[in-house]
């Protein structure tokens, strides 16, 4: 025990008052003047305790100072004393009225922002309003805070206790938020520097960058004024003595992280003809400020707060959940790029050279083709999941793909759906956007001409792009860039995500095949994962088409339908098939799926299958989802057929199963006629080791 210690030990249960802690510091010095001289002829522990021994009780210790023991009685005796209760009460209404004074504070200098901007009367009323509701609360929490101003509350220890706590708070709060804020409002203007002198942006669009993202510098003037109000009337209890070091603490704070970034962005200024990605070297600047700042917070802090470092541990494991959710959701949504080496070595597969022609008012596009037939290899469901995790799967899949077209050499291959897979939990990506753009710097160094039409999985709501998105993507990708995916500048304004129609034509110009690729949609929203299906306004669209072609080649047009999810019909023609019926036509494959809905199609009936059937042109339809199921059926004069899959990734153990994987392959006649057949990779795996 040393001098400070034994002193506080007297005080131990004394209301904390100005008087007290005059008193504190008299006896100390009094004290320190007997230890002096007891330690002449004693060593420093026996000095002690003789000291103690002496003047073990306050009164003892009061009289050497001075002190009479009626002064003593009125630092005991004072029924004035607040308690913790009335002081966590009082400080409680002052903490609102400054959060509510410092939140319309924020508001109203982004509001002088804006009419600096706009010079928009109505702006100057909010700025009217928000200044008058700040200076309000401010008044408010200043007339509540009076009741512990220093030389006027008398509290009891615990009291003084919670004070304590709430200045350490709110004084480590004011020292780290005010450098950060200062660090998130510079960045946001090196960010709008940046953007302003990368890009020739007009001063209307400048103005709202500034203005529409207020948020960045609100939040931080928030922040500053609330702990600065905060801790200022929670230290006003305490002498000038002890409120004079933190204030030379948050002097110095402030000054030194102006002066850093002042330095840091006069060389980014300097260097910027001589360096490439500034913003690198900004975050690298960042990285270190950070770091001096949690030196600063482990060491020199600790000379004016009271507790350093308090480990809070609910607050720890709220503040780890949040920052493990944070990271794994931005790490969800990463850029992959493990398998873009094999990408880039594939070489291209050898195949006709047919004429492509795309329509620009209609958005269809033409294949005439040069051969005595027209090869079309579908695939479905390649669930590529685009991280790291999923890296050796997604490049079986690809491999899986480039064998199934290097053995088929079709003229178009369709996709029908599910061409990625962005399920966190499985994939480890919420990222739909560069699995896409993967496979399309795939198919394009591959070079046979391909088409898609979505699944349920490829625009999840919870992926990182949106069906916007990578509809931009894909026309960036498309025809005029890459000469071989077949998607469309403009489509139909109809239900659902690429509804288009391609023909295939003879060389003589006549009609072969129309290929017409519907969106099946995603989900309906009714329940989770409730399957959606092809809507009337899609089915009047295709009617349309039909007629329109059958017009033109002046008779009923031959055509084949492409979609993802399974029309309520495959269940339909299964049910007869397994009992038996002749009204079903069994040509090959298998429902291998063992779940209750062995065919997973929508409970909502679609009118595609009975229209196609009254206007007597689709001959044969093929989809995908159901992964084990790649069943071949004709039934009521329509040939149904499940494609194989590719999936690596998505159901559980796929990845071992191997009968269900390959591709299906359509070849068309010049008669208009199709042949439908499987092409397993297991297959072509044999013949490649024979």
């Amino acid at each position: 025990m040393n001098i400070v210690e034994m002193v506080e030990e007297l005080f131990r249960n004394v209301p904390y008052s100005a008087p007290a802690q005059e008193a504190k510091k008299r006896i100390t010095s009094a004290l320190t003047r007997e230890y002096d001289m007891l330690i002449e002829d004693r060593t420093p522990i026996r000095a002690m305790g003789k000291l103690l021994e002496l003047y073990g009780a306050l009164e003892d210790g009061a009289a050497l100072a001075g002190y009479d023991a009626e002064a003593v009685n009125s630092w005991k005796m004072d029924e004035a004393a607040l308690r913790k209760e009335d002081v966590r009460r009082v400080f409680r209404k002052t903490r609102y009225c400054v959060y509510l004074g410092c939140l319309c504070a924020a508001l109203a200098i982004s509001d002088i922002v804006g009419l600096v901007l706009y010079r928009n009367p109505s702006i100057l009323l909010l700025l009217l309003l928000h200044g008058a509701i700040a200076w309000w609360a401010l008044r408010k929490a200043e007339k509540s805070g009076k009741a512990y101003c220093y030389g006027k509350c008398v509290l009891t220890p615990d009291g003084m206790d919670y004070f304590k706590m709430m200045a350490d708070r709110y004084r480590k709060r004011n020292l780290n938020g005010i450098v950060l804020c200062l660090s998130v409002i510079v960045y946001f203007a090196f960010t709008l520097y940046s953007a302003a002198s990368g890009a020739h942006y007009k001063i209307s669009e400048l103005q709202e960058m500034i203005y529409g993202n207020g948020l960045i510098y609100q939040l931080p003037v928030y922040i500053c004024l609330k702990n600065f109000f905060c801790s200022r009337y929670a230290e006003r209890c305490f002498d000038e003595g002890s409120r004079r070091g933190y204030r030379m603490h948050l002097k110095a704070a402030a000054a030194i992280s102006m002066g850093y970034w002042l330095l840091v962005l006069l060389l980014l200024w300097i260097l910027q003809n001589h360096i490439t990605y500034t913003v690198n070297y900004f975050m690298a600047a960042l990285t270190l400020f950070l770091i001096m700042l949690l030196v600063y917070d482990l060491t020199l802090r600790r000379a004016v707060v009271t507790n350093n470092i308090t480990l809070n541990k609910k607050r720890l494991a709220a503040f780890s959940l949040i920052l493990c959710l944070t990271f794994s959701y931005h790490f969800l949504r990463m850029d992959s790029w493990v398998i873009q080496p094999y990408i880039s070595r594939v070489s291209a597969v050898e195949h006709r050279d047919n004429q492509i022609q795309y329509h620009e008012d209609t958005g269809v596009y033409t294949i005439t083709t040069e051969g005595k037939d027209f090869r079309i290899l579908q695939l479905t469901d390649i669930h590529l999941g685009g991280s790291a995790f999923s890296a050796s799967k997604d490049l079986k899949a690809l491999k899986a793909v480039h064998r199934l077209i290097e053995y088929t050499k079709p003229d178009l291959v369709v996709v029908t759906g599910d061409m990625v897979f962005p399920v966190g939990v499985i994939s480890f990506s919420l990222n739909n956007y560069t699995p896409v753009m993967q496979f399309g710097s795939f198919m394009r160094n591959i070079g046979v001409p391909w088409a898609f039409v979505y699944g349920n999985h490829d625009t999840e709501s919870y992926a990182s792009s949106s069906a916007e998105d990578l509809n931009e993507l894909y026309q960036s990708m498309s025809y005029r860039s890459t000469q071989n995916l077949l998607y469309p500048y403009i489509q139909p304004d109809i239900t659902g995500r690429n509804n288009q129609v391609i023909e295939i034509r003879n060389r003589d110009g006549s009609l072969n095949q129309a290929l017409f690729l519907l969106d099946s949609n995603a989900y309906t929203g009714e329940g989770l994962n409730t399957y959606d299906y092809i809507h009337d306004d899609q089915v009047a669209w295709y009617e349309k088409q039909v007629k329109r072609l059958s017009e033109e080649e002046g008779h009923t047009i031959s055509s084949l339908a492409f979609f993802h999810m399974p029309l309520q019909e495959y269940k339909e023609a299964y049910a007869l098939y397994e009992k038996g019926s002749s009204k079903v036509q069994y040509h090959f494959g298998v429902i291998g799926e063992t779940m209750i809905d062995k065919i997973c199609c929508s409970d909502h009936p679609s009118s595609f299958f009975d229209r196609a059937e009254m206007l007597g042109s689709t001959k044969g339809m093929f989809c995908g989802h159901d992964h084990y199921n790649n069943l071949s059926v004709t039934y009521r004069g329509i040939q149904l057929t499940y494609g194989m899959s590719i999936d690596y990734l998505a159901m559980p153990d796929i990845a071992e199963d191997t009968a269900q994987r390959g591709g299906t392959l359509i070849t068309l006649d010049k008669d208009s006629k199709f042949k439908v057949k499987q092409v397993k990779l297991t297959n072509i795996e044999r013949a490649e080791k024979e």
